[in-house]
């Protein structure tokens, strides 16, 4: 199993990303729907009505969590 990913604080996300812990257990051709479901989830709840925006987040935060960002 890989390292924890650390939770979000955002609720939607974290449930996203709490169903792709298992994901290397799973056969790798069964990997293409769990990232399609994911990626659906994910849109759905960036798009839902009252998010806080990019533009109204507090500035020099990185919402993208530790363990998922590029090189580390």
């Amino acid at each position: 199993m890989s390292e924890p990913i650390e939770p979000t604080g955002d609720p939607d996300v974290d449930a996203v990303l709490e169903t792709m812990a298992d994901l290397e257990e799973l056969p790798v051709e069964d990997h293409i729907a769990v990232f399609e479901q994911a990626h659906e989830r994910l849109r759905a709840a960036l798009e839902a009505p009252g998010r806080v925006s990019d533009s109204q987040a507090p500035a020099g935060v990185n919402p993208i969590p530790p363990g998922l960002r590029p090189g580390g």
